[in-house]
């Protein structure tokens, strides 16, 4: 017989979805009810989606197949319109009509209450969220592995209640209990509404749930990820619930009637950047931290307050700011030598570096905040001999840099100018702090500055090691203050490996 376009197969018990109940949770019982091993068979029933997992989160930005799901489960296509979201651009979602970021959700390991299984019966939708990790109503740490079997709960299973993989009853297992405070944070996210935060001044601020987010995964990010200046697009929703728990618990320590007081977070990202401070210049590892995390949106002065927890940073004056509104305007080349204190030479290398540029026929002059970076620049943005020396931690001459495929000077149209710019070394000691392996032990290791002082020439044994060590073909390494170069500890098989065995003792 012909089929009506709307028939959908399988589903012989309906099942309308309750209030407050997760979407994915909602499958799974469904498929359970009905007969399929999970969600995916479920879906795929529909003729609409297929995927390895089952269950994604994008496809509530699809309404033909809520609508078939609607259909499939109570006959009625607008049963799950409640549950849409619509897909934006860079892995976001707006969702009841908020904002959520595709990586605070859970689209493979979910998590549950035991208690609240047994008293609902159905997976709560807030347990969807990552920053979500204790139940409020009981008061305990969420679960997200089998305590019987460490299996990861998962939505590929076929059954709501029971471990994919041993089968144990998931009611059954006992809750770990929290601090109120930490349920409060729960709460918060859980309510996906403005949240209130405070930074070194105090001034309290409404940010959307979006941003708070982002607060969150900025706690989450690893020293190495910072280093790196990246921000991963998947990080909170690959963690399982115990450390996501534990930034809830930093949030909560600095959660005081309802604001964020941000200054007060020990960001464990901090200490794994300790090698930055080799670089002679103040706040470097905190401006490192800054830079990504203002790059990942988010405002200036709350950026500051987890970077910089015991003081704000010195503040960059614009041009504007410096001169009270009448900053001095350069016209002429010879203006801004006069103002630099500098010669041609170092002119050229400026504009080569891209920190100065010439003006155009409609310009009125140079850009006096160009000009005033070029000026710190100069002043500060160079490393003379003796520091680059204390980085390195061998001896180290000018004939050293000028054969180096490792450093080389600012200025290649100022030989008589040998300096070295922060930025280069900070390049390589953020590839060394990203590749660096904190708490490093091998029975046989030695020292990269023992290695080095057995050599005719220090420098080209430390740069060696340094190339290879950026590039990850050392397989971990150990490093202790002051965080030179010479203090990085390798394992002998790798000293031999890189062909240093003539400086082997």
């Amino acid at each position: 017989m012909d089929l009506p376009p709307n028939w959908i197969p399988g589903c012989y018990r309906n099942l309308p979805i309750g209030a407050g109940n997760s979407f994915p949770g909602y499958l799974l019982h469904l498929a359970q009810e009905n007969g399929y091993a999970g969600i995916q068979p479920l879906l795929r029933a529909t003729g609409l989606w297929a995927s390895k997992n089952g269950y994604s989160f994008k496809l509530r930005a699809r309404p033909e197949l809520l609508a078939a799901i609607g259909r499939m489960a109570v006959g009625d296509p607008h049963h799950l319109d409640s549950h849409g979201a619509k897909e934006l651009k860079g892995q976001t979602y707006l969702f009841h009509n908020v904002l959520v970021d595709g990586d605070a959700l859970l689209p493979e390991r979910m998590q549950v209450c035991p208690q609240c299984l047994i008293e609902d019966g159905f997976v709560k939708e807030e347990l969807e969220f990552g920053p979500v990790t204790a139940c409020s109503r009981h008061h305990s740490r969420l679960i997200d592995a089998c305590p019987a079997c460490g299996h990861p709960l998962r939505w590929t299973r076929t059954s709501l209640m029971h471990c994919g993989k041993c089968g144990t009853d998931l009611r059954l297992l006992p809750g770990e209990t929290v601090d109120p405070e930490v349920c409060e944070v729960a709460e918060d996210f859980a309510a996906l509404a403005p949240f209130r935060v405070a930074g070194h001044n105090g001034e309290v601020l409404t940010v959307e749930w979006d941003i708070m987010f982002r607060i969150f995964k900025a706690l989450a990010l690893p020293g190495s990820a910072v280093a790196a200046g990246k921000w991963p697009k998947k990080l909170v929703q690959l963690l399982p619930v115990h450390e996501r728990h534990a930034i809830a618990e930093q949030l909560a320590r600095v959660r005081r009637n309802g604001t964020y007081f941000l200054a007060g977070v020990r960001w464990n990202a901090l200490p794994a950047l300790a090698p930055l401070t080799a670089v002679p210049r103040p706040h470097v590892p905190e401006r490192c931290a800054m830079h990504v995390l203002t790059e990942a949106w988010l405002p200036d002065e709350l950026a500051e307050a987890i970077c910089s927890p015991e003081r704000p940073l010195p503040p960059e004056l614009s041009g504007a700011e410096l001169f009270q509104g009448r900053p001095p305007t350069l016209r002429t080349q010879e203006e801004v030598l006069a103002f630099l204190a500098t010669d041609l030479g170092t002119f050229d290398g400026l504009l080569a570096r891209e920190i100065l540029t010439l003006p155009t026929d409609e310009d009125y002059g140079y850009d006096i905040d160009e000009v005033l970076a070029a000026q710190t620049f100069l002043y500060k943005g160079l490393l003379t001999l003796p520091e680059l020396s204390s980085i390195v931690g061998v001896p180290l001459d000018w004939d050293d840099l000028t054969h180096s495929t490792l450093i080389r000077p600012w200025n290649p149209r100022n030989r008589a100018d040998m300096r070295v710019a922060v930025d280069d070394l900070l390049v390589i000691q953020k590839r060394l702090t990203e590749n660096w392996a904190p708490g490093f032990d091998a029975e046989q290791r030695v020292r990269l500055g023992d290695l080095a002082g057995r050599a005719a020439r220090p420098f080209q044994v430390v740069s060696e090691v340094v190339v290879r060590a950026c590039r990850g073909e050392v397989r971990g390494f150990g490093w202790a203050s002051p965080f030179d170069w010479a203090s990085i500890v390798i394992m002998e098989h790798d000293a031999k490996g890189l062909g240093l065995t003539g400086a082997m003792p």
